[in-house]
């Protein structure tokens, strides 16, 4: 055999990447899901505490809060070993869809 030929009857198969977790994509510490809410919680909160003097300054500012500690849970809380969106989204669908229930026991 040539040298340089042992590389021909070699066949490739593509090994796929580890995919337990969404890959952190921004700066490496963070995935773009988790950016997305952070900014959605950061950009509302702004807004919240922005809003006109319909109401009181503290009340704006904790409601504010509220909003961007909510955007920071969904962006880094995990339940169950899933996301809090995920999470949440797989309760709504229990609560929500219909039930069967069987009875077993003595004829």
């Amino acid at each position: 055999m040539a040298e340089g030929r042992d590389n021909e009857n070699l066949r490739y198969f593509p090994v796929p990447m580890e995919m337990k977790e969404e890959q952190k994509l921004v700066g490496g510490i963070m995935t773009v899901r988790q950016l997305i809410y952070l900014l959605l919680g950061l950009i509302l909160g702004a807004l919240t505490i922005g809003l006109p003097k319909i109401l009181p300054l503290v009340l704006r500012i904790f409601l504010g809060m509220i909003v961007i500690g909510t955007g920071v849970s969904f962006a880094f809380m995990k339940a169950d070993g899933t996301t809090l969106d995920i999470f949440l989204l797989r309760m709504a669908r229990y609560f929500t869809r219909q039930k069967r229930f069987i009875l077993k026991g003595d004829e």
